[in-house]
C-alpha cells in the first residue's frame, strides 16, 4: 500500500528505488497493482505470492492475467518458512519406508486420499497402521476411519507430530468437475462457505482446527497427544525405560535419543486418554529463545484402547532420522539411533 501510495505522488517515477527482484504477497488487485508497477518500472523478477489457489484470489481473472503479461509471476498455495526453522528437504516419510523395506516388515502404501475413501475393512484387515511424517491436514473421513480401526482392535502408529491439526475437504476439481481431485482448507473459518451457508447441519466440516469448538475433535483423544507448539531441535529424554517399548535398548531414565524431537512437538492435554503411559518426557525450549522464554515438555506416548488396539505416538517429527541416514550428513547431521531403531521394532513386533 505505501508503494502504490509513493507511486502515485511521485513526481519523478525513475527516481523511485525498485528492487532487482521483487516479491508481493497477496492475491488482491493492490498486489497485482503493486506487482505490475514494479515491472514497468525496471524489477526484473517480479513474483506474487498467494497463500490459496488462484481462484480464491482477491484479483479478477483478468487482473491476474495483465500481471503475467507484463511478466509477473504468481505463485499460489506458498507456504513461507522461517530461515531458523531446521527443515530439511530430507524430510521424514522416505527415512521410514527404507527402514521398514530394509528390515524386511511387510507393508502396504496408502496416501490421505486412500483412507479418506477407504471402508473400515480396507484397514483393519491389516495387522497395524502406521502414520509416518507430517500428517498436519486431514478430513473428517480420515478420522472416522483411523478410529473405527482402532475401535476394531487395530494397533496404530503415529511416528510424526502436529497430526490431524487442521480439517481439510476433499471436492471435485473446479475446472473439470472431477471429484475428489481439490483439497480445500480455508483456515480462517469466517471464509469457509460451510460457515457462511446459515446451515449449521456441515459446521462439523469447517475447515479449521480440530480441537476448535466449530468441529470439537481434539486430537489427543485419537493419538493421545496433540501438537503444541514450534521450532525445535533437541534430544528425547526416556521417561519410563521399564516398559517394553525400550526393552533391549539399555536405555535408563533421563538418557537421550540425540537429535530426535523437533521440528514440531507434541504434548498431553485435556483430552489425553486416562490411561496413557508416558514413554518420555523432554522439557526443551524453542531454538533461538533465551534463558527467560518459557520451556515446553514434550511427550512421547502409549496407550490401550477399549478394543485392545494399542496407539503409539512418537510426538516428534524427527523420529525417523533416527531411523535411517538417508540425505546425511549433506541436508543435516547423523541422529541415526540403534536405540530408536530397537524401539520401533519393538512396537511393530509387538503389534503384529
Amino acid at each position: 500500500v505505501d508503494f502504490i501510495s509513493d507511486v502515485r505522488q511521485a513526481d519523478d517515477l525513475v527516481q523511485l528505488p525498485v528492487g532487482r527482484n521483487v516479491v508481493v504477497i497477496g492475491g488482491g488487485m493492490t498486489a497485482v497493482d503493486a506487482a505490475v508497477k514494479s515491472k514497468l518500472l525496471g524489477a526484473e523478477n517480479v513474483t506474487i505470492a498467494y497463500r490459496r489457489g488462484r481462484d480464491a484470489m482477491g484479483a479478477s481473472r483478468y487482473e491476474q492475467d495483465l500481471a503475467a503479461s507484463h511478466g509477473v509471476q504468481i505463485l499460489t498455495n506458498v507456504q513461507p518458512v522461517a530461515e531458523f526453522y531446521p527443515i530439511s528437504s530430507d524430510g521424514w516419510d522416505y527415512n521410514t519406508v527404507r527402514f521398514l523395506e530394509r528390515e524386511g516388515y511387510d507393508v502396504t502404501y496408502s496416501t490421505d486420499l486412500d483412507t479418506h475413501l477407504a471402508s473400515v475393512g480396507d484397514l483393519t484387515r491389516h495387522e497395524a497402521i502406521l502414520s509416518i511424517g507430517h500428517e498436519e491436514y486431514c478430513s473428517w473421513e480420515m478420522r472416522d476411519h483411523v478410529e473405527a480401526a482402532i475401535a476394531a482392535g487395530t494397533d496404530v502408529a503415529f511416528m510424526g507430530a502436529n497430526i490431524s491439526y487442521w480439517q481439510i475437504r476433499f471436492e471435485a476439481n473446479t475446472v473439470t468437475g472431477t471429484p475428489m481431485r481439490t483439497m480445500v482448507i480455508y483456515k480462517e473459518y469466517a471464509d469457509d462457505p460451510y460457515y457462511l451457508d446459515g446451515d449449521p447441519s456441515n459446521n462439523y466440516l469447517i475447515s479449521t482446527l480440530f480441537r476448535e469448538y466449530l468441529v470439537d475433535r481434539p486430537e489427543e483423544a485419537m493419538i493421545g497427544i496433540r501438537y503444541r507448539t514450534d521450532p525445535f531441535n533437541h534430544d528425547i529424554t526416556v521417561a519410563d525405560a521399564s516398559h517394553w517399548a525400550f526393552a533391549g535398548t539399555g536405555l535408563s531414565n533421563g538418557d537421550k535419543l540425540e537429535g530426535l524431537l523437533g521440528y514440531e512437538i507434541d504434548t498431553l492435554e485435556a483430552e489425553s486418554p486416562s490411561n496413557i503411559e508416558v514413554l518420555g518426557a523432554s522439557l526443551v525450549q524453542k531454538i533461538d529463545d533465551t534463558p527467560i522464554d518459557p520451556y515446553y515438555t514434550a511427550h512421547m506416548t502409549m496407550y490401550e484402547a477399549p478394543s485392545g488396539a494399542l496407539v503409539f505416538a512418537a510426538g516428534t517429527m524427527q523420529w525417523s532420522w533416527g531411523l535411517d541416514d538417508y540425505n546425511a550428513p549433506d541436508l543435516r547431521p547423523s541422529v541415526l539411533s540403534p536405540a530408536a531403531q530397537r524401539i520401533t521394532r519393538n512396537i511393530l513386533d509387538r503389534f503384529i
